[in-house]
């Protein structure tokens, strides 16, 4: 029987945490979340979350784009 080799971890819980309160922190609602075999960390946010424009530029994009 051969013994699997053991590779170092692609992410680390700090990386989600960290990712995870960024999201938060900018006023979104995180869903859920996903890791890649590659490690990327995918989060999908909840569509109820309400932001509020940081410029008058963002607050007029938003408008038309609605």
């Amino acid at each position: 029987m051969s013994q699997l080799k053991r590779t170092p971890t692609k992410f680390r819980l700090r990386d989600v945490t960290r990712a995870l309160r960024g999201v938060e922190a900018a006023g979104f609602k995180p869903k859920r979340f996903e890791i890649d075999a590659d490690g990327k960390i995918i989060i999908a946010l909840d569509n109820d979350s309400n932001v509020e424009a940081a410029t008058p530029f963002d607050a007029w994009k938003n408008a038309r784009s609605a």
